[in-house]
């Protein structure tokens, strides 16, 4: 048989097949990365062939290897569900919202129960606290009282509405009927602060009374912990309410906390814009597969050899994930620095966040994956730090927009901090390419 009539050989078994299986779990890494940026299907099809082709391989690569490929798998599953539950959101809305709606309804009337229950064990603990008599333990008690229950504020009251004994915070003057107990629950709707107020009598004299925060009205990025009612219901369930006074909403989709028949407020879960969602259940799913690649990688990054294969997959996939993973997205909160208040000058609009991220990358890389032929010299490097040095501080200054500069001290702070960290980034890794590879000794006969 001649040559040209020889069969070829198998796909799986040639040179290139078998070069993939070996970067596999990198590439599907990147590809799952590049799926949080862009969430385009194809990229979950490329990140589950290359994390398969890591069982193909031979010889085998390692239970290392191994587990990685699962982890890329996982994120490629994750990744397919974020795209069913887009579809429907954008598909079918109103389905969608009417089932979300009534299990957050659902988790609503439990956490309204379980509120009440709250106040007044908490108002029937205080009362047995002044009941035992006062004493050098009593604010400790109280406070004791006051965190086992969640609430946000307790007192006790004398029998004439003076005040005995304080323990939390209470942000606005405590209603004067709270005092002589004349309301065993109270609602008190105000612009920022609004509480729910259980109040006890107590033998011999005396009021107990516990406050819960029900919703503070401040903008989300002043407000660290609040503690309200509104915004724990919001971490948990991940929908927002509306909270009025009882005679303020009305409508099918507005329940009532009633007591003895009489509202004390009205609540409701607020339904989102359909891009509001949209973007809500992608943010979700790009930190969840985020989140998956970055395991994967720190699994393949611990555990890779020493081959040149592995080194370059090594060095190279920092790189990618410091260009391609969306900074807001996968962190769970918005960027710090926004384009208007920092672009990096040229063709590319490059946030200073990112810019930061891909100088930790290529620091990372200089540190750990530099081969011995990429050395410089030390003349060379010092000739590279005299050019590049000036260049970044000009690109970097050049960079900050109008609203960095005319913005709070805060931010204007940490951008000083990360020019620095990035001028000293590249300054290691001058020094790092200067450095002279380390000549083995000769063997001895």
């Amino acid at each position: 048989m001649s040559a040209p009539d020889q069969p070829s050989a198998p796909f799986f078994s040639s040179g290139l097949w078998l070069a993939f299986t070996r970067v596999g779990p990198w590439l599907g890494v990147l590809g799952l990365a590049a799926w949080t940026r862009w969430p385009w299907v194809g990229w979950l099809g490329f990140s589950s062939v290359a994390s398969l082709s890591v069982f193909s391989a031979r010889p085998r690569r390692g239970l290392a290897h191994a587990i990685a490929g699962v982890v890329v798998l996982a994120g490629v599953v994750a990744g397919f569900v974020g795209h069913e539950v887009s579809r429907r959101v954008s598909q079918d809305f109103d389905t969608y919202w009417a089932a979300r709606n009534d299990r957050a309804e659902i988790a609503l009337d439990r956490r309204l129960e379980r509120l009440l229950a709250s106040g007044e064990a908490a108002v029937a603990r205080i009362g047995n606290l002044a009941v035992s008599g006062a004493g050098t333990s009593l604010p400790e008690d109280l406070q004791a009282v006051r965190r086992r229950t969640g609430m946000t504020a307790a007192a006790i009251y004398g029998p004439t509405g003076d005040f005995v004994v304080w323990d939390g915070t209470h942000r606005g003057v405590v209603p004067s009927e709270l005092r002589n107990g004349e309301a065993r629950y109270l609602y008190r709707d105000r612009p920022l602060f609004s509480y729910l107020y259980f109040t006890a009598p107590i033998p011999g004299g005396g009021t107990a009374m516990a406050a819960a925060l029900i919703k503070a009205n401040l903008p989300r990025n002043l407000q660290a912990d609040p503690g309200d009612f509104v915004t724990s219901f919001r971490d948990a369930v991940g929908e927002d309410l509306r909270i009025l006074r009882a005679e303020r909403a009305t409508g099918d989709d507005v329940l009532d906390l009633r007591w003895e028949d009489e509202p004390l407020f009205s609540v409701s879960v607020v339904r989102p814009t359909q891009e509001q969602r949209l973007r809500d259940v992608r943010t979700f799913w790009s930190r969840v597969v985020g989140a998956l690649a970055v395991i994967a990688w720190l699994l393949l990054a611990i555990t890779s050899g020493v081959e040149k294969g592995d080194r370059t997959a090594a060095a190279l996939t920092p790189l990618g994930l410091a260009f391609l993973i969306p900074v807001g997205a996968t962190m769970g909160s918005l960027p710090i620095f926004t384009a208007a208040d920092f672009v990096l000058p040229g063709p590319l609009p490059v946030t200073f966040e990112r810019v930061l991220l891909i100088s930790l990358a290529a620091a990372v890389v200089t540190a750990a994956h530099l081969p011995p032929a990429a050395r410089l010299g030390p003349i060379v490097s010092g000739l590279g730090v005299l050019v590049t040095f000036p260049l970044a501080s000009v690109l970097l200054i050049g960079g900050a927009g109008p609203a960095l500069l005319s913005g709070g001290e805060g931010k204007w702070v940490a951008y000083q901090l990360g020019v620095a960290l990035v001028l000293t980034m590249l300054c290691l890794a001058s020094f790092r390419l200067g450095e002279r590879a380390r000549r083995r000794p000769h063997p001895e006969i």
